[in-house]
């Protein structure tokens, strides 16, 4: 039987309003499973962590979220808040499965750097080369600066693509389709296919212009060289040897999700059609083809995955993925760079003082918003949401949290330090 919008509402807002309730219960310290209804471990000096995430999923009406914090390998505080199903009131716990979104282009990005390091590839290689389509790029009529184009460009977001010129091509799955005549949502190889076929908007190096097509580039390449699926050379290659075996490249509709995977909550409850497939109307935290956005914005992982793979580059010298050269390398400013911060080769980095903090966040419609972040003095953390704005006043959450976290971390830092 259908449900009116009215009843839907009441219902999530019933659901939503026992989560909160629940959430003000004062927390037992150290507990897998606590009275207040949040889930994981913590300890005394990341109680105002532990505070401020409460506070935060009530305030912003935030349905579900998960927080890990690392240092030196060991899971300092992780915890789940809320709810990962607000229908069946299932909550969030430190095992719970988010879209990370484009937190994904940094472990895209070392996997890259792992095969430049190898010698397996170079960063002034051409992509197009790379996978099989140098003759087609030199054909009559593409444009000729595609044989200009870099690996180090795709990574740097400098390649001559520019969403608002020109819009997102990994998010124009019906025009491309019809353009090819597919009869289903294009691959990321028939998305590529189209995309050699339309002119840059500018010429590769000038300037940077985020892209997430040049990630899925990116992913074909490290395909091609390591003759594997995208995701099986990452999993191989950058996530087991740091110890994450539960990340995996998320898949499309309500009924695919994945298990411990959270369910994605729109706080305008819109109901849209679907992406991949235009014929089928879906919450519209359900909008994407996620199989298509792997390497750009596809995968799914726990907090506490997130935070470790970020803490996989917090000793220079020890880091089990990349030499202490190459990280340095994947962090340098792109030439010309004079910003006082800039984007790297998949990261955002702020330097401060002879180190930097490195990051990255992430966000789709309806769906997720998420942030990553590796502080200069070695303590890594991740936030994960199972929705992307803030009931309030439809800010990002990545956005708003992620100076809050920041505040609490150096609240419960400063007394461990001092202990």
């Amino acid at each position: 039987m259908m449900t009116s919008r009215s009843s839907r509402s009441q219902a999530f807002t019933a659901s939503l309003f026992l989560a909160v309730i629940a959430l003000l219960v004062p927390q037992v310290v150290a507990s897998d499973h606590q009275p207040d209804g949040s889930q994981g471990t913590t300890t005394d000096d990341f109680t105002p962590v532990d505070r401020m995430m409460k506070a935060f999923v009530q305030e912003h009406g935030v349905p579900g979220a998960a927080i890990a914090i690392m240092k030196d390998g060991r899971v300092l505080h992780e915890g789940g808040y809320g709810l990962a199903d607000v229908a069946a009131s299932t909550p969030v716990t430190p095992a719970s499965r988010f879209r990370i979104a484009s937190i994904s282009k940094p472990i895209t990005a070392v996997a890259i750097m792992q095969l430049v390091e190898q010698g397996k590839l170079s960063l002034s290689d051409n992509p197009f080369n790379l996978i099989g389509l140098g003759v087609e790029i030199r054909s009559d009529g593409r444009d000729p600066r595609l044989r200009a184009i870099t690996i180090e460009h795709l990574l740097t977001h400098r390649a001559g693509w520019d969403r608002n010129v020109s819009q997102d091509p990994m998010f124009m799955q019906s025009r491309i389709s019809k353009a090819l005549e597919l009869e289903q949502a294009p691959t990321p190889e028939e998305v590529i296919r189209y995309m050699i076929d339309q002119p840059l908007d500018f010429d590769p190096g000038t300037k940077y212009a985020y892209s997430n097509f040049g990630y899925c580039l990116l992913g074909r390449v490290i395909e091609q060289v390591t003759g594997k699926s995208y995701e099986a050379a990452v999993r191989e290659r950058v996530l087991e040897p740091i110890g994450i075996t539960s990340m995996a490249i998320g898949r499309s509709f309500p009924e695919e999700r994945l298990e411990d995977e959270v369910v994605y909550h729109d706080q305008k409850e819109r109901t849209v059609s679907s992406w991949k497939e235009p014929e089928r109307r879906v919450p519209m935290g359900y909008i994407h083809d996620q199989e298509v956005m792997d390497a750009h914005g596809g995968w799914i992982a726990t907090a506490t995955d997130v935070a470790r793979f970020a803490g996989a580059f917090s000793d220079l010298d020890r880091s089990p993925l990349l030499k202490r050269d190459s990280i340095k390398q994947m962090w340098a400013p792109p030439t010309p760079e004079r910003s006082a911060s800039w984007y790297a080769r998949g990261w955002l980095v702020n330097p401060t003082g002879n180190t930097c903090n490195a990051w990255h966040n992430g966000a789709l419609t309806g769906s997720t918003s998420t942030i990553m972040v590796l502080r200069h003095d070695g303590y890594s953390w991740a936030v994960l949401f199972n929705t992307d704005c803030s009931k309030l006043n439809d800010a990002y959450l990545h956005v708003l949290i992620r100076s809050m976290v920041r505040q609490a971390m150096d609240a419960s830092i400063k007394p461990m330090k001092g202990a």
